[in-house]
């Protein structure tokens, strides 16, 4: 695995993740950090485009994201993610079960997977707050109304890892608080 220390936004739709992500990243570059920035996968999925939610696509969503991660934590000393692999997880919950058994077995996989990978991310990162929702945005409506349920799967997922979830309580200081937080632990890294 990578030296680079990786950072997950991660939690339910329209809390501004991903306007967090990149202010983040920006700001840290300003300040003389190598730090890179992940693109949330499934705005890049044609099978959500398409409208096809099952656990294959939870599965693409899934290795997508940890390809995408390590490439970028091959060139940079922080990555910055938008969403995590516990944002997929808690969508796969939520899919009902099928009798097809390679489904279970995906299922399985990526829960295997998981249970080590992220004790990998340095910390993630859940916002308190949730935004006016937009309602043209194709990619979320069928999946508005799963939010509370996506929520507590999410900090299902995270119990284990409680230790490195910082949870953002105001949306004004989000961006100072986290960048602080990065700050600091980049500074225990290096022994400063």
């Amino acid at each position: 695995m990578s030296a680079a220390r990786r950072y997950a936004i991660s939690g339910r739709d329209h809390t501004g993740k991903s306007t967090i992500c990149h202010a983040v990243t920006a700001r840290l570059r300003a300040q003389g950090v190598d730090a890179d920035m992940v693109d949330e996968q499934s705005r890049r999925s044609v099978a959500l485009a398409e409208g096809r939610r099952g656990v294959s696509t939870q599965m693409d969503l899934f290795a997508r994201t940890v390809v995408v991660e390590l490439e970028v934590a091959r060139s940079s000393a922080v990555v910055v993610c938008d969403r995590s692999l516990v944002d997929i997880l808690a969508y796969t919950d939520l899919l009902p079960p099928d009798a097809d058994p390679s489904d279970l077995a995906m299922r399985r996989a990526m829960d295997a997977f998981a249970e080590h990978y992220l004790a990998t991310y340095a910390a993630t990162f859940l916002p308190a707050w949730t935004l006016e929702t937009m309602e043209d945005d194709p990619l979320r409506a069928p999946v508005r109304h799963l939010q509370d349920d996506l929520a507590a799967h999410i900090e299902r997922r995270l119990a284990p890892y409680a230790d490195r979830v910082v949870r953002l309580d105001t949306q004004a200081t989000a961006v100072d608080a986290v960048v602080a937080h990065i700050l600091r632990d980049l500074s225990g890294q290096r022994g400063l």
